[in-house]
């Protein structure tokens, strides 16, 4: 299954609306403003709020924790590499992607979870998220919105 995540550009706070494969509205994320700490809540069709990700200061690399159905799920930790490498501590899940951080696979032992590819020429960041097992859908879009968040902590 396919989500689509678009960044809405020129907005003082992070905002997302996430679509299916057929371009219908499913979530939307809002970051919230003059907060230390980067702060991300995603609300399904109905405005419930369905993930929490926040940034978990005091870290020398960029640490999130996500909250899925109210409780801690897992914590996005960046790993010190040459390439863009996360570490999704919680479910076991490993991030890696190429060198330029635009394009990951999330994977567990053996298995792909999903994959993520940014798309270019769009005004704000623009995701294609395919995920292998549909079970898996708000988890892997709490960890995408994790890393996007990572990445740009990171000034990459």
């Amino acid at each position: 299954m396919k989500l689509y995540i678009k960044q809405k550009a020129f907005s003082f706070a992070d905002r997302f609306s996430i679509y299916d494969a057929s371009g219908n509205p499913k979530y939307w994320a809002e970051g919230e403003l003059f907060t230390m700490a980067k702060r991300l809540h995603v609300y399904d069709e109905a405005g419930e709020e369905v993930v929490t990700v926040k940034q978990e200061l005091w870290n020398w690399l960029p640490t999130y924790a996500v909250y899925y159905k109210g409780k801690q799920f897992a914590t996005i930790r960046s790993r010190f590499s040459l390439r863009p490498r996360y570490e999704i501590e919680g479910p076991g899940w490993l991030v890696e992607g190429n060198f330029m951080g635009l394009d990951y696979t999330i994977s567990s032992d053996s298995r792909q979870i999903a994959t993520i590819n940014k798309k270019w020429m769009s005004w704000g960041d623009s995701y294609e998220v395919d995920i292998d097992d549909p079970i898996d859908e708000l988890p892997v879009l709490s960890v995408v919105l994790g890393i996007d968040a990572a990445v740009a902590s990171s000034g990459k």
